[in-house]
């Protein structure tokens, strides 16, 4: 990283790692970070910053091979963010995408 440059947003390295063949550490290094950005429950569906990122983090999902598994661990809080107040017809058809690429993961266990 260069002195006095913008650090990398992580959305943007995993673009990259669910889009190319990288080497086997570096993808268990990115998705673990992914998974801290993402949290441990569903924050960042309220965080501004993934409200923002989340066409992006769809892209993401949709692109990894574990993307519909990771899905189903947040679907519980996607069906919370879509009873919630009124939101733009992007994010909501967003949240109704994050869902239905849930229902093609497994479901987390208990």
């Amino acid at each position: 990283m260069a002195y006095g440059k913008e650090p990398v947003h992580i959305l943007d390295v995993m673009e990259v790692v669910a889009s190319h063949e990288v080497a086997p550490w570096v993808r268990e290094a990115y998705m673990e970070k992914f998974h801290r950005y993402l949290g441990d429950s569903w924050g960042f569906l309220y965080n501004p910053d993934g409200v923002e990122r989340l066409p992006q983090i769809m892209r993401i999902l949709q692109q990894l091979p574990e993307g519909p598994d990771i899905a189903a661990e947040y679907a519980h809080g996607v069906k919370n963010a879509l009873s919630d107040d009124p939101k733009s017809d992007e994010r909501t058809a967003n949240l109704k995408a994050l869902l239905k690429l849930a229902e093609k993961g497994k479901p987390p266990n208990p």
